[in-house]
């Protein structure tokens, strides 16, 4: 948490990379589209600090119910920011006013957006889970996106990989796709179910016509 001196200077600078302010009528919308901003952007182990009662000059007008704004501000951050964004709420009596003080943490999770994706599963629409989000932020990768299909679809697919114990050998495995991310895609065999890797920047996806299933290679690096 930042210190009231702390918050006290801030609130006296400029807006910046990590200062912005906003009067009381301020819209959810306008709120979230600063958290998401700033949790965007900010380097890690930098936090950002939305004032809430204060104009853009630096008039202090203060909040008339900064209590009710705080709850407001937290379930904004946990359920309109996706993923959902770690916020802390703070009072500063500055001048016989309230001003509400909302810092901002960098995040791992980035990016993040004012609402969820959206999927369909049968006939409805309906927000995306944490890990189906990931799932759409890796499929930006061309092979990542081609892996997971074969998950969904329950593919059965041949991976080569380099051999241990020969420089110019690999070996195959018939295998079932586990999971993947931006990097790395893991398998599981189909008999005895012994777990693989594949680094996707060394791995190319062919079609292996004789055994008319998937073939995925990991060069040597």
């Amino acid at each position: 948490m930042i210190s009231e001196e702390e918050l006290r200077k801030r609130l006296k600078n400029s807006e910046d990379r990590f200062v912005e302010r906003k009067s009381q009528g301020v819209s959810a919308e306008d709120i979230c589209k600063t958290m998401v901003a700033f949790t965007n952007s900010l380097p890690d182990g930098q936090e950002g600090v939305l004032f809430i009662g204060i104009s853009d000059r630096g008039d202090l007008a203060g909040v008339d119910n900064p209590d009710k704004l705080q709850k407001s501000i937290r379930k904004l951050a946990e359920g309109r920011c996706y993923p959902e964004i770690s916020v802390q709420c703070q009072v500063l009596n500055e001048s016989g006013v309230a001003i509400v003080c909302v810092t901002v943490f960098s995040s791992r999770d980035k990016p993040h957006f004012a609402a969820p994706a959206y999927v369909r599963i049968g006939s409805e629409s309906v927000a995306a889970s944490r890990e189906k989000f990931e799932e759409l932020i890796t499929s930006r990768n061309d092979k990542a996106r081609q892996i997971l299909q074969y998950r969904d679809e329950n593919t059965t697919v041949l991976i080569d990989l380099p051999s241990h114990y020969s420089q110019r050998d690999s070996m195959r495995f018939r295998c079932k796709v586990k999971d993947c991310n931006p990097h790395y895609a893991t398998f599981s065999e189909e008999v005895g179910g012994n777990i693989h890797s594949v680094n996707l920047d060394n791995a190319g996806i062919k079609w292996e016509g004789q055994m008319n299933m998937p073939l995925i290679v990991e060069c040597r690096r």
